[in-house]
């Protein structure tokens, strides 16, 4: 420092001092030699810096970087760090780890309906619980929203991943007092292996988010380990993301309708709108093939207004034909209700066709009123005030539908085909039917039972009071031509012969 000063006439840098108290502070110390006219040295001059603030302040901001700032556990960077050391350890020492992906079931419904600082706390509390199932040398992440990240190392069985798993659904699963609220949740947990899935962090994680999801798809508060069949269907997938991002412009979607008639005189009153895709690559693929892929990539939005925009088309034409159908039913994806201005947007397409938007149902699933807030419940107002008809697809297949109905503006409930195939002789079926139907009557809905497919099933559910129906054996889903043909062929039966239609 000396030889500085003297050479170059001042020094700078990083000390520790001590104070009086004998504590030591850091501080930034800056020297200037202060020469006469002979240039001989008289005085120095010393400036001190404290830098214990900024030092705090560069402490904190090194923290945040690599730590998420809600739960204060590692962030996304801080976890792909540390399980490239982990995946490295592992290599190097012929270990197995495992990567748990953990997902909070219906988390959107509680942050949205309850509000964000509700949530905030959940993910704290949740954070903290699943912390407590943890050994010291396991690294637990937040990568997401409401995603964390396990790392376990050296993994002797795959029963130790299974017990810890285990474990922390069963944390997550005790009631949570949150701001005066006290909240259930449960989580969906995918696992992947190293080395026996994959090697790298790329795949892992990718391998763990996709057996996360299949947990959901099983019915959520579970885990799941990744297989390789799992890999064959992400590939897929993936297959089908990229193709169907051409089969608008390439003109490869296309409707079927299927009829939806009284049944006690056969009249067909509505038709259902269903969309197909016939891939030039992949041939026919099945709406339960693409129709998630849409809707996880978005794609949806633009598939719907399709959709919306044909069925219109389709009842335009039917009613010049002179079908006298009441209305066209089209589904809607809950990503859908997520467009602005999705009212006026389908509001403007009923008006461009000459419609009536009285003549127009649109079909929600169970799934929609589970995750339904504030918001959501007021476009099914704003749809219902102007003029659509709303109806629930697929009841009695959610959790607590019951004591959702009340508070929806609904018209219809469609009972799902799995309650329609063992009647009238399956005891369950029967009852439940039964017990939709009578809620049904009782809230002055009107009630239509999907995949009739045998004349049995038809009598019963019209002996019982169910009002409309739909299914293979009144007629398959058709394209317009066909759907036209059939028409005529139903116009023409006598009268007696719709009034005895249903014995």
């Amino acid at each position: 420092m000396w030889s500085e000063i003297i050479e170059n006439d001042g020094w700078s840098g990083k000390i520790e001092d001590k104070k009086k108290d004998g504590t030591l502070v850091t501080i930034w110390l800056s020297i200037s030699v202060v020469r006469d006219d002979n240039g001989e040295i008289i005085n120095y001059i010393a400036i001190h810096t404290n830098l214990e603030n900024i030092i705090k302040s560069q402490e904190r901001i090194d923290f945040l970087a690599y730590h998420d700032s809600l739960t204060k556990l590692p962030n996304r960077i801080s976890f792909e760090e540390n399980l490239e050391h982990s995946l490295k350890f592992a290599h190097k020492h012929s270990e197995k780890l495992a990567i748990l992906f953990i997902d909070l079931d219906r988390f959107k419904v509680i942050n949205d309906s309850l509000g964000h600082h509700v949530g905030d706390e959940l993910l704290k509390e949740v954070a903290l619980r699943i912390k407590s199932v943890l050994h010291e040398v396991n690294t637990l992440s937040r990568v997401g929203g409401d995603e964390f990240i396990v790392i376990l190392d050296n993994v002797d069985k795959n029963e130790q991943v299974s017990s810890l798993a285990s474990s922390i659904l069963e944390t997550l699963s005790t009631p949570m007092e949150i701001h005066g609220h006290t909240l259930t949740t449960s989580a969906s947990i995918g696992i992947s292996l190293y080395p026996h899935d994959a090697s790298d962090i790329v795949t892992l994680v990718k391998y763990a988010d996709s057996a996360m999801y299949r947990a959901k798809e099983l019915g959520k508060n579970r885990y799941n380990f990744f297989t390789q069949e799992l890999s064959s269907d992400i590939d897929y997938r993936l297959e089908i993301e990229q193709e169907l991002r051409n089969a608008l412009k390439n003109d490869e979607l296309y409707l079927n309708f299927q009829p939806q008639y009284t049944l006690k005189t056969g009249i067909v009153v509505s038709a259902e709108a269903l969309v197909r895709w016939k891939s030039e690559k992949l041939g026919q693929v099945g709406p339960d093939k693409f129709i998630p892929v849409a809707e996880d990539s978005g794609l949806i939005i633009e598939i719907g207004e399709y959709v919306f925009r044909e069925s219109c088309a389709f009842l335009k034409a039917s009613n010049e034909a002179g079908h006298g159908l009441e209305r066209i039913a089209i589904n809607v994806s809950t990503q859908q209700f997520h467009q602005e201005n999705i009212v006026a947007i389908f509001t403007s397409i009923v008006k461009e066709y000459g419609l009536d938007t009285k003549n127009v149902e649109i079909e929600i699933t169970e799934r929609y009123i589970m995750e339904s807030t504030e918001g959501n419940i007021s476009i099914l107002d704003q749809l219902r005030e102007s003029g659509f008809k709303i109806s629930i697809d697929d009841f009695g297949t959610g959790y607590s539908s019951m004591s959702y109905l009340k508070k929806l503006p609904i018209d219809t409930i469609k009972i799902d085909k799995s309650f329609i195939d063992d009647l009238p002789d399956g005891a369950n079926d029967v009852a439940i039917t039964n017990a939709i139907i009578a809620l049904s009557s009782s809230l002055n809905y009107h009630t239509v039972a999907e995949g009739i497919e045998n004349q049995e099933q038809q009598d019963f559910l019209c002996e019982n009071g169910c009002e409309i129906g739909q299914g293979y054996f009144f007629s398959r889903p058709l394209d317009r031509e066909n759907f036209f043909i059939f028409m005529k062929s139903v116009q023409s039966r006598t009268k007696s012969e719709t009034e005895t239609y249903c014995i």
